[in-house]
């Protein structure tokens, strides 16, 4: 029995090394990722063809937001390798799922499935705050793509995120408020600040989802650096509580890998006793 728990203690201790390897480039891809969009990233036809969106009087508040969203798409995935754009279109195409629920809104993308759901009330559905925050989970699904394009594939990730969640978890919630900064920019003053007005009609709205989403749609930042900071201050992902997190998961860790331990060297010295005795008695 003692030579499966020595095993599965050797396993573990490769685990955590590759996951203290795993962690400097995870962080690094999720930086230059957010490096490549945070100073913009249409070009000045790009903003002519916003503008004509915005001031077309024909188009509702949803179609603007609908195309808008697109030509930001197709600009963020012009960035990506090929094959990481593909799969990150295929995920759009296939894997995106929308839930009405009156009292919350947010988002997820889970990694494994490379699923996007969306939970936000029924009148928000295919407008600003539904792009808006579709902009944030497909930055997470370019995230996933990027680091599978650099060879860690989700079992390395879990383990690295797992261990270090503070700092690639920080990492990768500002890459994506970063992209959702550059989509809300984009849209028309008028479309955000009606958006803003609706909120504040759903009675059975969470009060943290409706003031997070208001401060969001009208923001005065100007610059993704002046987003962040408005969010942080606002104790959205900010690092330190993060960091915290990361704290309090690592002394349930270091407990778990002080039982592994004592079980590690106790086997071995039974084990080693047990050939040395052996040795002797030959």
């Amino acid at each position: 029995m003692r030579w499966p728990r020595l095993l599965i203690a050797l396993s573990l201790t490769t685990i955590s090394l590759d996951a203290a390897l795993c962690q400097s480039a995870t962080i690094q891809i999720f930086r230059e990722q957010s490096s490549r969009i945070e100073r913009g990233i249409f070009s000045d036809s790009d903003r002519a063809a916003i503008e004509n969106i915005s001031s077309d009087r024909q188009t509702s508040d949803n179609e603007k937001s609908a195309a808008i969203f697109e030509l930001y798409i197709d600009r963020r995935l012009s960035l990506l390798p090929p094959g990481a754009s593909e799969r990150v279109r295929e995920t759009l195409a296939k894997r995106v799922s929308v839930s009405t629920n009156d009292s919350v809104i947010t988002g997820s993308y889970t990694v494994p499935t490379k699923r996007v759901r969306l939970w936000l009330p029924k009148p928000f559905e295919g407008g600003p705050v539904h792009y808006f925050l579709l902009t944030h989970e497909i930055e997470h699904a370019i995230q996933g793509e990027m680091l599978v394009e650099n060879g860690i594939g989700f079992i390395r990730y879990s383990g690295s995120h797992a261990i270090h969640y503070g700092s690639t978890m920080f990492e990768s919630e500002r890459g994506s408020m970063i992209a959702e900064f550059l989509y809300l920019q984009s849209l028309p003053v008028e479309v955000r600040q009606r958006a803003a007005e609706q909120l504040s009609t759903l009675s059975q709205l969470d009060k943290r989802d409706r003031e997070r989403e208001t401060r969001n749609l009208l923001s005065k930042a100007t610059t993704s650096a002046d987003y962040l900071e408005q969010e942080w201050s606002a104790g959205r992902y900010r690092h330190d509580e993060l960091k915290t997190q990361q704290y309090l998961a690592h002394t349930g860790l270091i407990g778990v890998a002080a039982l592994v331990g004592t079980i590690f060297f106790k086997d071995c010295r039974s084990i080693f006793s047990g050939l040395a005795s052996r040795i002797s008695l030959r």
